[in-house]
């Protein structure tokens, strides 16, 4: 296979493959959802709207890889039509990117003031970051459209017009911005959780699932390096890292976001594995007998999972006793938690 069809098929299999899977977590992640409260938050609408704009980005990708992105040669080789077709789809992915990022950014966010909602200083902090990230995608999405004037000179290149210097320095500097906002979000609630008033496992549980974002930020790293050799008037040379890495970051962070928000399936899951389990070891005259003792064991491994338990649950109480704080990612935080948290 010569290297420029093997460049031209991972950027139609890479993108479709990651973006399926980021739409399966977030099914996963509704369906979670649906188990705890019965019905969706603002954060999990957003992140839905975020995955539409990343199909976007991978859309543009498979388009341009189809019409000869990727061949590892200048982008004069092509037919005239071709090289307009790509550097639309290139122009159009500039928008959808920017979207997505600010969409899945602000969702997490909004998850994580949800969560320590209690707490009047990280939600100041998280408002002042949705805002820095909302007026950062302003700020691309504009600088995108007008880097060419007229506009239609970025994919014509027939008609009269000129492009911004520097415009590869620009793409730098947003893309800069953005991993440093994904930092940002990544250490945002972690001095919070290190002051509660909880046994040490607990904040290393918490912290090590935040920390999946850093996986986030290791792509956004990827992306931001691959943009140092992008060629904006020769796209069809070496811009396949690039592409492959934006496109990759955002599906990364579509399924870091949604795994915090997916216990709820994991012990639903498990809950059906364990009475599977039970119900071939147990005979058929003792499943009527041992029916609601295993009910009632599984809640109290489980933590809280119904709403109306949730609502009824009194600290210090019941033989669950103090719900631990992991217990209450897919919701408020309750009463007794806030309790924990000191500074307040």
């Amino acid at each position: 296979m010569a290297p420029s069809q093997h460049w031209r098929e991972v950027l139609i299999i890479v993108p479709l493959v990651g973006t399926a899977v980021a739409t399966i977590v977030y099914v996963l992640r509704v369906y979670a959802r649906h188990i705890v409260t019965q019905k969706l938050r603002i954060e999990d609408l957003l992140m839905g709207i975020g995955l539409f704009f990343t199909w976007g980005v991978a859309g543009c990708i498979v388009y341009a890889a189809i019409h000869g992105i990727g061949i590892g040669q200048t982008i004069l080789v092509l037919p005239r039509e071709e090289r307009v077709n790509i550097a639309l789809a290139d122009w159009i992915l500039q928008k959808f990117w920017p979207m997505a990022q600010v969409l899945v950014k602000v969702s997490i966010i909004l998850f994580l003031r949800r969560l320590l909602e209690c707490l009047d200083r990280f939600r100041l902090c998280a408002t002042l970051v949705i805002i820095l990230v909302v007026a950062w995608g302003v700020t691309a999405i504009i600088g995108n459209i007008f880097q060419c004037w007229p506009v239609q000179y970025f994919w014509v290149k027939r008609i009269r017009g000129h492009c911004m210097p520097g415009q590869n320095t620009f793409f730098i500097i947003i893309g800069s911005l953005s991993v440093a906002q994904d930092v940002l979000i990544l250490c945002l609630p972690l001095p919070v959780v290190w002051r509660l008033h909880a046994p040490l496992r607990d904040k290393l549980e918490i912290t090590l699932l935040f920390s999946i974002g850093c996986i986030v930020c290791i792509f956004s790293i990827f992306r931001l390096v691959a943009l140092k050799n992008f060629q904006t008037d020769n796209l069809t040379i070496n811009s396949s890292f690039t592409l492959i890495w934006t496109v990759l970051e955002l599906d990364v962070a579509i399924i870091c976001g949604s795994l915090l928000l997916m216990k709820p399936f994991f012990q639903s899951c498990i809950r059906r594995v364990r009475k599977s389990i039970t119900r071939l070891n147990s005979g058929p005259s003792s499943r009527g007998s041992s029916g609601t003792a295993q009910t009632a064991q599984s809640t109290c491994e489980s933590g809280v999972s119904d709403p109306s338990s949730q609502k009824a649950y009194v600290p210090g109480q019941g033989s669950c006793g103090r719900m631990r704080l992991h217990d209450s990612w897919s919701a408020p935080l309750d009463t007794d938690i806030r309790e924990e948290i000191s500074g307040d």
